[in-house]
């Protein structure tokens, strides 16, 4: 009976292709992790975060281990809390169940696309073909590369959106309605925010091109309302935290935005991914796996017959209409009226990196080349097309190899003399790259031409069958070449070596202080991961977050301002008491405890207390953290002001002796008014501003959808 269906045989299929791609995930202790992964840096951290908060019976609201504590759930670019495949985690109680939620939405992606296409009429093999080409994408698998789980979620969702307009329009049922809201719903609760807003464009625009040209709308027009209605609910549990928190941060501008743009050069990795080196050594303007191009050199020829064809099918059309657009758009800041569309488009001035658009484009082109090989019926353009091919990619090959030397001295030149105060390469790295790091005899470029090539040519060689046999030689080609690409990009490291023991902090007794890991650009700096700071209870006053809250930013900054000139009174004000620096510091403050490998450990005398009295004679003594909560035995002889140094966020409250106190900010930290003759344990709770009320109506909104999903579920 498992195999009786098309559907499941194929999503059997996929998931076998994913096992084997993702085979070193089973080997106990190991994680997904490459020398560029945001696993490492970030999402192990979250990970144990999440874990701890609900095996402890809650959601984890605040975050206290990094930047002097942190609104965990507001965070769009992190969102974990309430998307239900992350409660694996929990019930695994174990972060390396990362690997196998990466593992679940690769496959998923695939999955999706496969019923999009076959729900387009496209025949089985052809819609193997695209699921292949999206699931083994440059810019899907880039993200288990690059560690990027959130944007993963968001990505893996897109052909099912397009699927249920699709199921909508074609209906006029209200119950594909409702499962549009909740799967955007769902998706929403897990993706990137920035791939879910543009994701969210893409489907308005797909929504307008299926009304395009309908007698009766009116009816379409509702549902499509109705759906709007049931994911605002759903959402603004989440939406709600989200807008304060990005009132909160710092706001990005123009330049920063706009300075991961997509280059029109780089639309050669289409055929060559590695075309400007090694993933982790990618010496071009933008990173691999914000820019990749790639769904297949084979997937390509197929696009390209696609194009050749006339008339275009109404399909074609808008499908290659949104691919151009998203990669026009992804030019940034090398389109001359880009920064004047910035400042009047309120969406593009949310995010940054333009370049991040091309998952559009990934997506259009794998659709475009199963449309191309699903109307594929032997001879016509395919020889001239996969000729043309082959001699771009030999001469890719070609002027790599003969001309690596003038390209290594001219990108010397442009990161020494151009980007020599971005930070992103050191002297140090950088002499290394030069002495054979990039373009080294038989590196991932070289590899990757050759497979191209290889596939290219044995296309050549299938295009003598009968076109349904050609079908399946194509998909099996795209499946060893996209494979053999993808492979280079899955990595596993034994979670021991990604996070070793640390001779220079190891038993750090941080207590309720904390730690500071300065870093000095050009140094070799000290890897203090956050996992660390989850995993040991350690506190630190930095940490890895895109988005930071302004205030808190700006003190920050002042006091490593004032660390860098000697002076440790902010740092002190921060209640650090461990500071690991790269270069020796000259303070009477400071204690060189260790030094190992030219990192230094100090000890900061004096931190201030993190609960104290501002003045008066009131006494406090702080207890400890739980989760979202934060405990101090407080005794308040007259009314006075005690400083909670905990960074300052909307829905903080303070109860003593069941009574509220009034909590506000004082400078980045929390002020609490304590009445005379106080004297209790102060508890302080963080819960996101009217949480209980907007999860309420989200559930109200999901038993809304699902009731109207069970009394039509026959239509």
């Amino acid at each position: 009976m498992c195999f009786g269906n098309e559907y499941v045989r194929a999503s059997c299929i996929l998931l076998l292709l994913g096992i084997v791609l993702m085979r070193g995930i089973f080997h106990p202790g190991f994680i997904l992790d490459s020398p560029s992964s945001d696993m490492k840096i970030v999402f192990l951290g979250k990970a144990q975060l999440f874990i701890d908060a609900v095996r402890q019976g809650t959601l984890p609201f605040w975050d206290p281990y990094i930047l002097s504590g942190y609104p965990f759930y507001a965070d769009p670019e992190f969102t974990m809390t309430l998307y239900p495949p992350n409660f694996l985690l929990a019930i695994a109680g174990s972060v390396e169940t990362l690997n196998y939620l990466f593992l679940l939405h690769l496959v998923l992606a695939g999955i999706c696309m496969y019923a999009f296409l076959r729900y387009r009429k496209i025949e089985i093999i052809a819609s193997l073909f695209g699921s292949v080409s999206y699931m083994l994408s440059g810019f899907v698998v880039a993200s288990v590369y690059a560690g990027h789980y959130t944007q993963l979620v968001s990505l893996a969702y897109v052909p099912l959106f397009f699927l249920l307009v699709d199921k909508l329009v074609d209906t006029a049922g209200p119950k594909y309605a409702a499962l549009l809201a909740v799967a955007l719903a769902l998706n929403f609760y897990g993706a990137h925010m920035q791939f879910f807003v543009w994701t969210g464009i893409m489907l308005c625009l797909y929504a307008g091109y299926r009304l395009w040209g309908l007698e009766e709308k009116s009816g379409l027009l509702k549902l499509f309302a109705a759906a709007g209605v049931l994911f605002t609910g759903m959402a603004l549990v989440q939406v709600v935290p989200y807008a304060e928190f990005r009132s909160n941060v710092v706001a990005y501008d123009y330049a920063f935005s706009s300075e991961l743009s997509f280059t029109p050069v780089e639309m050669l990795k289409g055929f060559v991914p590695f075309l400007f080196g090694a993933p982790e050594h990618y010496l071009f303007v933008t990173y691999y796996w914000e820019s990749s191009l790639y769904v297949g050199a084979v997937a390509l020829v197929f696009l390209l017959l696609l194009l050749t064809q006339r008339p275009w099918k109404r399909d074609t059309v808008f499908f290659v209409a949104l691919m151009a657009g998203s990669i026009v758009l992804s030019f940034g800041k090398y389109l001359p009226f880009f920064e004047i569309i910035w400042n009047k488009i309120f969406i593009l001035n949310m995010f940054r990196s333009p370049v991040r658009l091309i998952f559009i484009a990934t997506f259009c082109m794998s659709v475009l080349a199963a449309f191309g090989l699903h109307s594929y019926r032997g001879g016509g353009m395919v020889p001239r097309i996969l000729r043309a091919s082959m001699l771009l990619v030999a001469l890719m090959a070609a002027a790599g190899f003969l001309f690596r030397s003038q390209l290594v001295q001219i990108l010397g030149y442009f990161y020494r003399n151009v980007f020599s105060e971005t930070g992103f390469v050191t002297a140090r790295t950088f002499d290394e790259l030069l002495t054979g790091r990039f373009y080294p005899a038989l590196n991932e470029f070289f590899l990757g031409a050759a497979v191209a090539l290889l596939a290219l040519a044995a296309l050549y060689v299938a295009a003598k069958h009968p076109p349904e046999k050609m079908k399946q030689y194509a998909l099996v080609l795209l499946v060893v070449e996209a494979g053999f690409i993808a492979s280079l990009l899955v990595r596993t490291e034994n979670l021991a070596a990604i996070v070793p023991s640390d001779e220079l902090t190891e038993g750090l007794p941080a207590g309720m202080h904390r730690v500071f890991n300065y870093r000095v650009y050009g140094a070799e700096n000290h890897e203090f991961y956050d996992y660390r700071s989850y995993r040991d209870g350690v506190f630190k006053v930095d940490g890895d977050s895109t988005l930071v809250l302004q205030y808190y930013d700006a003190y920050l900054r002042q006091s490593v301002s004032g660390l860098a000139a000697n002076n440790t009174a902010p740092m002190q004000s921060l209640s650090v008491r461990y500071i690991i620096s790269p270069v020796r510091l000259a303070n009477a403050n400071l204690t060189l405890l260790k030094e190992r490998e030219g990192s230094i450990l100090y000890e900061l005398s004096d931190p201030s207390a993190r609960a104290a009295f501002s003045q008066g004679t009131g006494k406090a003594v702080f207890e400890g953290t739980r989760q979202n909560e934060m405990y101090a035995d407080v005794d308040a002889p007259e009314d006075g002001e005690l400083i909670v140094r905990e960074t300052f966020y909307p829905g903080w409250k303070a109860y003593c002796n069941g009574a509220e106190l009034p909590v506000s900010r004082e400078n980045v930290f929390m002020k609490v008014k304590v009445p005379e003759g106080s004297g209790c344990m102060l508890r302080m709770v963080f819960e996101p501003n009217n949480f209980r009320v907007l999860l309420a109506l989200a559930l109200l909104s999901l038993c809304a959808s699902l009731g109207i999903v069970y009394v039509y579920r026959k239509g």
